[in-house]
């Protein structure tokens, strides 16, 4: 493990050249935060995630679901980076987030479970440089691969009585894991290149609480606490060591337009420097409180048929909390825009949105992404 830690602390200062494979902001802590919201959210860039009932943000958001919903997200990215060592690029894809809604018969009672991403892990990194052995330069190549990240298992229950008023309440187990592999080989063949494996394994348990306000008719006010518990880390099956997840305390607006659509805002604070000591004593850089905030609409193109084809757009600034050097917190800022449609008698749902995305770190990290992704809900 001590050779992979070595291999991460290349990441901050490499004297030869360096590709990243994918995000290298994936590369400290836990990665990079992945909030677990549906696509018809990602369109307004999360700004409405709060109040969709099929996103696993807010539990008192599924009482606006009607029926049984089921919902999943694909997505696909492309990356391009950048580091003192060099410039990358990378694509990866996945499947974040499995939601299912139902109201409990004719009471005033919701349940919800999902199965989203928490946070992703995935990188890859190749370096080259020379060492001394023996009074002779000797050249060597390394490549450090990472692949996982966690995983956020959501089961909620929300209740509502009337317009004004609903409540949830979340139960979440917080699980994943880490491969890593380090290879060197040698440019003299002489040297038998060397292949390293170690496993890290992670396991919390957190709880959420949500509630929906509806004070006057054009507008919807929200608010959620929540908090992810302690954080047991394993290496290679043997227990490491443990830290604190963060709270996170957020709150929406929603104005309803009318028939023409609506405008969104959301903001979220997260104390992740709770586990910036115990990360710190591991080897880390450490992690800082994070502070996110978006801005979106959904605007109607056919107010006669809301549902069709409605135009999603959304900016948003965030925070990340792990820093790939101590005190260089990374920081992104994203646009996104997206639509959806309805068919099947409104049995079937599809949406698709697509974001633009930079992140960026002082002493020359930096990164772009295009993320395009697609969501489907059925009502049987």
């Amino acid at each position: 493990m001590r050779r992979i830690v070595v291999g991460l602390v290349l990441l901050c200062g490499v004297s030869g050249r360096a590709a990243a494979q994918s995000s290298i902001f994936d590369a400290r802590g836990l990665g990079i935060p992945q909030p677990p919201i549906s696509v018809r959210a990602v369109g307004m860039n999360g700004s409405g995630s709060m109040l969709d009932g099929m996103s696993g943000t807010n539990p008192a958001a599924i009482t606006s679901i009607i029926g049984l919903s089921v919902g999943f997200n694909v997505f696909q990215n492309w990356r391009s980076s950048t580091s003192p060592g060099g410039e990358g690029s990378g694509s990866d894809a996945g499947v974040p987030l499995v939601t299912v809604v139902n109201r409990i018969k004719e009471t005033p009672y919701y349940f919800s479970g999902s199965f989203g991403s928490y946070t992703d892990r995935d990188f890859g990194f190749v370096t080259t440089d020379t060492t001394v052995v023996n009074g002779t330069p000797v050249g060597f190549r390394d490549s450090l691969e990472s692949r996982g990240g966690t995983s956020d298992f959501r089961l909620a229950v929300g209740y509502r009585s009337g317009k004004t008023i609903a409540l949830g309440f979340g139960f979440h187990f917080i699980t994943g894991s880490n491969r890593f592999y380090l290879n060197r080989t040698f440019s003299d063949s002489v040297f038998t290149p060397v292949r390293q494996r170690s496993e890290l394994a992670y396991n919390a348990v957190g709880f959420s609480l949500g509630a929906v306000y509806h004070p006057i008719e054009p507008l919807l006010l929200t608010a959620t606490v929540r908090h992810d518990g302690q954080m047991n880390v394993d290496r290679d099956s043997l227990q490491a060591y443990t830290y604190e997840l963060p709270w996170t305390l957020a709150g929406s607006a929603q104005y309803q337009l009318g028939s023409r659509g609506t405008i969104n805002a959301e903001v979220a604070y997260s104390t992740w420097s709770d586990a910036n000591a115990e990360i710190v004593a591991n080897g880390g850089a450490g992690a800082d409180n994070t502070f996110n905030a978006s801005l979106g609409a959904e605007i109607a193109t056919s107010p006669a048929q809301p549902g069709k084809l409605p135009l999603r757009v959304g900016i948003r600034t965030r925070q990340l909390p792990f820093p790939l050097a101590p005190g260089q917190q990374p920081s992104e800022f994203s646009v996104a825009a997206g639509t959806g449609v309805r068919f099947a008698k409104g049995h079937a749902a599809a949406d698709l949105a697509l974001q633009r995305l930079w992140r960026k770190a002082d002493g020359g990290f930096s990164e772009d992404a295009w993320i395009l992704s697609l969501g489907m809900t059925l009502k049987p």
